[in-house]
C-alpha cells in the first residue's frame, strides 16, 4: 500500500545531553549544541521531568 505522504522523508536526530539544572556549564552542553547546529533542524524538542521525579532519582542515585 503506497504511503499518502509525497514529500521527503522525516529526518529524526536522538540526541543525549547533560541534565539541565541551576549547576549546568555552556562546557556541558557545547557537544550538543555543536552537533544541532550541524545538522540544522527546523524544530527540537526536549524532555522534561517534572522536578519530584528528578529529586527522587538523584535520592536514588540514578542522576
Amino acid at each position: 500500500m503506497p504511503h499518502p505522504f509525497d514529500g521527503p522523508p522525516t529526518e529524526l536526530l536522538v540526541l543525549g545531553s547533560a541534565h539541565l539544572d541551576a549547576g549546568t556549564t555552556d562546557s556541558a552542553l557545547q557537544p550538543t549544541l555543536t552537533r544541532l547546529l550541524a545538522w540544522g533542524p527546523q524544530a527540537v524538542a526536549v524532555e522534561v521531568l517534572p522536578g519530584d521525579v528528578i529529586q527522587s532519582y538523584r535520592l536514588e542515585g540514578e542522576l
